[in-house]
């Protein structure tokens, strides 16, 4: 386990705040790409990186290592938007390094996603940012959680899915639910609603009262196995027991079910491994363990825990007890190395993780 970078709330040499110029880093989101690169959206107000999609160079040093690849006024004027846009989320296609990301205009609620094109897988060097979806094409929200944004991969051609989660407990039988944009969409075509978020919620225990307030924050589709192809997501706002339930989706039959009982009352990220595993950061008062689930039955099985939350407060400096996660900080190369960046305040942290306990045979699945 390594730590890569910090936010010790200074901006000191070697820090996050030597790059930002601010004392206090929000990270929001994680992307991997081929060359180990990670990409992540910093969320402060303040400074020229803020709102900013950024890249980490791992092979630089210091300043050096950070770059920005989009700003807000970047998107504004690639989508067109009638206001300064902010970035939600991103995801990073791993054939080709392309990086997605999610953008809202907060006045309208229109929502765009924009591409940046890779110039070649591993290069960590792209061409200008392009128009993917724009108002026509995606649902708008006034007001809600930020959107959760994946690649599948396992669609030809490959596909865009995203949640959509506006205030209202109303549109949770409406608008609020999973999408998808197939890659060989114009930007104006529909998103298809694979579902609504009370679809989902017929897969959580016990099952979550129509019109509550549900909230998948995170989702991760299957990329092999007997369960390709399905969705397995994070309810972080549910009611009662069913709070922090990991509800899959088969998209063939249309219907949800547990895929692991409640972790915890927060968001918990979620990403998917080449293999078919599924990789969660459970989110909970007292542990925040980052677990490999065997997905093969339907539910998760615990393959092993990759490492515990007391492994990752003692590799980070003056990191305090209980980590707390960001949106869906977390990246991986598809086989055993993972990125996490917590937001605990003023000790952000950029951890690697190789997990040391994957079977030989998974080392025979490239990055795709």
């Amino acid at each position: 386990m390594t730590v890569l970078v910090q936010d010790d709330g200074t901006t000191g040499t070697g820090t996050i705040g030597e790059f930002t110029g601010q004392t206090d880093s929000s990270p929001l989101g994680l992307g991997y790409l081929s060359s180990g690169t990670y990409v992540y959206i910093e969320d402060i107000t303040t400074g020229p990186a803020a709102g900013a999609l950024i890249s980490f160079d791992r092979d630089l040093v210091n300043a050096a290592r950070f770059s920005i690849l989009l700003t807000p006024a970047n998107a504004q004027t690639v989508t067109g938007a009638s206001a300064i846009v902010d970035l939600e989320s991103l995801a990073v296609d791993p054939p080709t390094d392309d990086i997605y990301v999610l953008v809202r205009e907060p006045v309208s609620g229109a929502l765009y996603i924009i591409r940046i094109p890779s110039l070649g897988l591993g290069t960590d060097t792209f061409g200008a940012p392009v128009v993917f979806a724009d108002t026509v094409g995606m649902p708008n929200y006034i007001g809600g959680n930020a959107p959760a944004m994946t690649i599948d991969t396992t669609t030809s051609p490959r596909s865009v899915l995203f949640t959509r989660d506006q205030t209202s407990p109303n549109d949770d039988n409406g608008g609020n639910g999973i999408y998808r944009r197939s890659f060989s969409l114009a930007p104006t075509d529909p998103s298809v609603q694979l579902m609504t978020f009370v679809q989902l919620s017929t897969g959580t225990t016990p099952l979550t009262p129509n019109g509550s307030a549900m909230g998948y924050r995170s989702l991760a589709v299957i990329k092999a196995g007997p369960q390709a192809g399905n969705i397995v997501t994070n309810n972080s706002v549910g009611t009662g027991s069913a709070n922090g339930d990991n509800v899959i989706w088969n998209v063939t039959s249309s219907t949800a079910s547990i895929f692991v009982e409640a972790l915890g009352t927060g968001r918990t990220p979620i990403l998917s491994c080449n293999n078919g595993d599924i990789v969660m950061w459970a989110a909970t008062a007292a542990s925040e363990d980052l677990i490999r689930y065997i997905s093969d039955s339907g539910t998760g099985v615990v393959r092993h825990v990759v490492a515990t939350d007391a492994q990752l407060t003692a590799a980070g400096p003056s990191i305090p007890a209980n980590l707390a996660e960001q949106a869906v900080g977390i990246a991986t190369n598809g086989i055993s190395t993972f990125g996490i960046f917590s937001s605990a305040d003023n000790r952000e942290t950029l951890f690697e993780i190789v997990d040391p306990t994957v079977p030989v045979e998974l080392s025979a699945f490239g990055n795709d």
